[in-house]
């Protein structure tokens, strides 16, 4: 079998608005109405094409209620705010909660360091880097 590079086109523009994966979004808040009517309303929230999505906002429907996942806290107020006005007074906004990864590794960080400098400095420079005295 013989290797082929493969050349793929290249973007004219790139793409708009975030790429969004359920990793890249660290913070949550549920909506969620005992009313039946609201809360199928809430459900069909996932739906709408609205302005706050390009800010890097999800909207996931759950069965017990609509989980709005964001980036950082403040990207959770514009959704929040919409559905509020959206459903009135019957809709409950539970307080913003920071989604885990179970389960994720805890990964210590790698980093590699390359220095140059005079040969007879090298056991300081690694002192300094690596805490221990080289052997």
């Amino acid at each position: 079998m013989t290797p082929m590079l493969h050349r793929f086109p290249v973007r004219a523009a790139p793409r708009r608005g975030p790429a969004l994966l359920h990793p890249e979004c660290p913070i949550e808040q549920s909506v969620w109405s005992a009313d039946e009517a609201v809360q199928s309303g809430l459900m069909q929230e996932i739906w709408r094409r609205e302005a706050f999505v390009a800010d890097g906002v999800l909207l996931v429907a759950d069965p017990k209620s609509l989980r709005v996942l964001a980036r950082c806290e403040a990207a959770l107020r514009r959704p929040v705010q919409a559905l509020r006005e959206r459903h009135g007074d019957s809709v409950v906004v539970e307080a913003p909660a920071v989604r885990y990864a179970h389960g994720a590794p805890v990964l210590e960080p790698w980093m590699t360091v390359l220095a140059s400098g005079p040969a007879c400095l090298l056991e300081l420079v690694q002192t300094d880097l690596c805490g221990v005295m080289p052997r």
